[in-house]
């Protein structure tokens, strides 16, 4: 017997962050009245319940089921990429945070979290298996710039290309695109890369591509998908979020 790991809705809307802790003996309807709080644009992309997305904890796993009638729901995963959800469709949600984005250009974005699997009731078995290298531990400078706004916004948006996977954000591959995005200069997106290389691989032969280094933060679960939610697309022309 498995317990729920625990579950929470994010919701960043006009008046701030709002959050909803899931019950796993209920289904969550991601409904007008929930996501939209009488903001006709964004009213327009939702249905009420039954007739819309929902969050249920299905055979263990947390899992979204989209039931609208017309509309396609676009999943971010921790890991990075997207995935499109037509009618009638379900995806597991993994341990991490997941991005759920409605309307032709994701002007509606709800964050579900989902925490690390917990343990089963009574006794377990060990399986052996073969590790998987997954780079250097990130160093206490690392960490410290990942929990810094200004330098993890730097990260995410000159690797965005790569953590995302989304087309309209490829543009990013030049700095000067991406320090816009970030609202920085270049010369900051340049100091956080060489700080981040010097921290990760002090052997300035052995120092990663932009996209090594988005595969590192992604395999290690410290960046994703997830975090384009943080971008501030100051002056670089992007679809900014709500």
């Amino acid at each position: 017997m498995h317990a729920a790991p625990r579950a929470t809705i994010e919701l960043q809307t006009r008046d701030g962050l709002r959050s909803f802790q899931l019950d796993p003996e209920e289904t969550f309807y991601l409904t007008r009245k929930v996501v939209a709080q009488d903001d006709p644009e964004v009213e327009r992309f939702l249905s009420r319940r039954p007739d819309c997305p929902q969050i249920a904890y299905l055979a263990d796993r947390w899992t979204l089921l989209n039931e609208s009638r017309s509309r396609r729901v676009r999943v971010a995963p921790p890991r990075g990429g997207y995935e499109e959800v037509g009618r009638g469709g379900a995806v597991r949600l993994n341990p991490g945070r997941t991005v759920l984005y409605f309307g032709p250009k994701g002007e509606i974005q709800v964050g579900v979290v989902i925490g690390p699997a917990a343990e089963p009731d009574g006794e377990t078995e060990t399986q052996s298996g073969t590790l998987t290298y997954r780079g250097p531990e990130p160093t206490p400078q690392v960490e410290r710039m990942l929990v810094q706004q200004s330098s993890r916004t730097v990260l995410v948006a000159v690797l965005a290309p790569w953590l995302s996977g989304d087309p309209a954000l490829q543009d990013l591959k030049d700095r000067a695109v991406a320090a816009q995005c970030a609202g920085f200069s270049v010369g900051y997106v340049d100091k956080v890369l060489k700080e981040v290389r010097a921290g990760l691989w002090p052997d300035t032969a052995a120092r990663p591509s932009r996209a090594e280094l988005a595969e590192y933060f992604l395999t290690r679960g410290l960046l994703g998908a997830a975090d384009m939610l943080t971008l501030r697309h100051v002056a670089c022309g992007h679809h900014r979020s709500h």
